[in-house]
């Protein structure tokens, strides 16, 4: 009597389980179709104002207007798209050709390879410079991370380049990039896993809510649409574990010798950060370039403080046609 009971109770078990492991099935791929209507219904109410370029396997969102030279280059920060340039994009574009760009999985670029490396990253967006038919000389203007590519871009073509602008560029401590918690590790990593599940898609406005976001009402809807595509929370955990290479790859490349550099320093930021202004220091000396501290802003300089990025990028254009000039006279004086 003892061993049937056992029996019916272990195929109770079995069944229960068997109908939980059913219920889960029928519920996660209820959410993948759910997250894949969803996409294509975002990417209907949000089309991408710039063009889609092949750079090879995968297209890449570029918007640019305007006309005039050097083209002004803009490059997001971490989990960012061209909606975060929106404060300044049309102002710029008033006095010169102005592009901004999503990396791949962001904005409304479609997924690159894994990992979003440094020099995968780098390459990227010299191929696209190249598809895109624009032509240098180019202003580059990079914010927190986007300051490391743009580092790099003007390392890897610097005949091309006339000035750089870093936004309140990430920065490495003295004492070396510290190991990614784990309790961040594991969170990032099961919305990665579950992102095809439409899972990260309900719980993101819970978890991060754009209700304080710097971002215009109109960028914010397509931010938040953007950031629940499975691609971009697959991009943005590849770009925060390479995060430091990134930074070493951008110290390691350099500078380019007598090119007009500005550093934009944010007045507000978390205390724990308070080592930042000195390493932003350093780094605008190391480049022979300028700091230049900004008041009343947090960490989106652009979004806070529009004018101060339009007027940091006229200035870096009179710098760099100071320096064509003074080119130019002393070219005409060998000859």
């Amino acid at each position: 009597m003892r061993n049937r009971a056992r029996r019916s109770l272990t195929r109770r078990l079995l069944r229960l389980l068997a109908g939980l492991l059913i219920l889960l099935l029928i519920a996660a791929a209820a959410g993948a179709a759910w997250q894949a209507w969803a996409e294509r219904r975002d990417a209907q109410v949000f089309p991408p104002p710039g063009r889609l370029l092949d750079i090879g396997g995968h297209r890449l969102h570029l918007h640019c207007a305007g006309n005039g030279t050097p083209t002004v280059w803009l490059e997001a920060g971490l989990g960012n798209e061209t909606a975060h340039w929106s404060a300044v994009f049309d102002a710029l574009a008033m006095r010169q050709r102005t592009c901004a760009y999503d990396r791949a999985g962001f904005g409304h670029s479609e997924p690159g390879p894994l990992p979003r490396s440094a020099e995968r990253v780098l390459d990227e967006a010299l191929r696209l410079l190249r598809a895109s038919g624009e032509a240098p000389p180019y202003l580059l203007v990079g914010h927190s991370n986007g300051g490391a590519y743009v580092r790099l871009m003007a390392a890897a073509v610097p005949e091309q380049v006339e000035g750089l602008l870093l936004v309140d560029p990430s920065q490495t401590p003295a004492d070396g990039c510290p190991p990614l918690p784990a309790p961040m590790r594991l969170s990032y990593g099961a919305l990665v896993t579950l992102a095809p599940t439409g899972l990260p898609r309900a719980l993101l406005p819970l978890l991060f809510p754009l209700d304080n976001s710097p971002l215009s009402p109109a960028a914010r809807e397509v931010h938040a649409a953007n950031r629940a595509r499975a691609g971009a929370l697959g991009a943005l955990w590849s770009e925060v574990e390479q995060s430091c290479a990134m930074q070493a790859s951008a110290d390691a490349a350099g500078w380019v010798p007598g090119l007009p550099v500005e550093v934009l320093l944010s007045s507000r930021r978390p205390a724990q950060q308070d080592w930042v202004p000195e390493a932003a220091q350093a780094m605008a000396a190391g480049a022979g370039g300028k700091l230049v501290p900004i008041e009343n802003s947090g960490h989106w300089i652009q979004l806070d403080q529009p004018q101060a990025v339009i007027d940091a990028v006229e200035r870096l254009k009179q710098a760099a046609a100071a320096r064509r000039s003074q080119a130019a006279t002393v070219d005409a004086g060998g000859m």
